[in-house]
């Protein structure tokens, strides 16, 4: 972060987030696990937003993707669009 300035590094404009959920999606028996990722997704765009001190109003590209992985971790990337 530039100065302690969130907009400074962020600009002014919209934003484009990109969450990619890593975790087990398929049971033993092939069928999908059953998991409500909004409620996830909505969380973590909360607190993203919460911590730079923007409004989630401002994303304007959301990309959520499941990655069938054997280890849990969430990868967030957020850019700002031109």
């Amino acid at each position: 972060m530039h100065g302690g300035c969130n907009k400074c590094w962020l600009g002014e404009g919209l934003f484009r987030l990109q969450i990619d959920m890593h975790s087990r999606w398929y049971n033993a028996n092939g069928t999908i696990k059953k998991r409500d990722c909004s409620n996830y997704v909505k969380a973590i765009e909360d607190a993203v937003f919460k911590s730079i001190g923007r409004d989630d109003s401002e994303v304007f590209e959301l990309l959520v993707r499941k990655i069938q992985s054997p280890t849990d971790k969430v990868l967030i990337t957020l850019s700002a669009l031109l």
